[in-house]
């Protein structure tokens, strides 16, 4: 296996093995979906107006190429959100750190995700954004609110499992360029 590795890796490094995948973007509406798909589009930060339908790119990170999936996160879009479960290789789960007010909303819908059939086993990061504003709320919190497993509960892996799939939580600010690449380094894993 250590070989095998070994070979891989300097395959990897050569730029003639690349991985690919299909990944989905999902929030309520403001949770910063569009303004991280333009993060790892082009490095650059900027605010977008709310996605009303879909954005599809081709971004490129490390020896992964990926389709993502940007959906939009008002009422109309998220009933549409099934449709592109098919063939999903890892989704990105984002909430608005600073607004409690929809942090219900976005539970359920996050269940709905949890709980979907079609879903199970796709891994799963749930970044925690826009830690850098005042108002936002610590990771325990939105752990609590979302139904999510404390820290405490980690054991030697860096993730948990919660109705079969691998979940990442990670706090981050994409206005700041923290944390948000470390959800990207761990899905790799998961693409092959």
């Amino acid at each position: 296996m250590f070989i095998f590795d070994f070979f891989k890796n300097f395959i990897q490094r050569l730029g003639l093995f690349q991985k690919s995948g299909r990944i989905l973007f999902l929030g309520l509406a403001n949770a910063g979906k569009t303004t991280l798909l333009g993060r790892m589009k082009d490095g650059r930060f900027k605010q977008y107006d709310p996605t009303l339908g879909s954005n599809v790119e081709e971004i490129q990170i490390q020896n992964m190429k990926l389709k993502a999936f940007d959906l939009g996160g008002h009422e109309a879009v998220i009933k549409a959100w099934k449709s592109y479960y098919h063939n999903i290789n890892g989704i990105f789960f984002l909430v608005d750190s600073t607004n409690k007010e929809k942090f219900q909303d976005s539970k359920e819908e996050l269940q709905k995700i949890l709980t979907c059939e079609q879903l199970k086993n796709v891994p799963i990061v749930f970044l925690g954004n826009k830690i850098d504003l005042k108002d936002a709320v610590s990771e325990e919190e939105l752990r609590k609110s979302h139904d999510l497993p404390d820290k405490q509960r980690l054991e030697k892996i860096d993730y948990e499992i919660v109705n079969n799939h691998p979940i990442k939580i990670i706090m981050c600010s994409l206005s700041r360029n923290v944390g948000y690449i470390e959800g990207f380094t761990w899905i790799s894993q998961f693409v092959k």
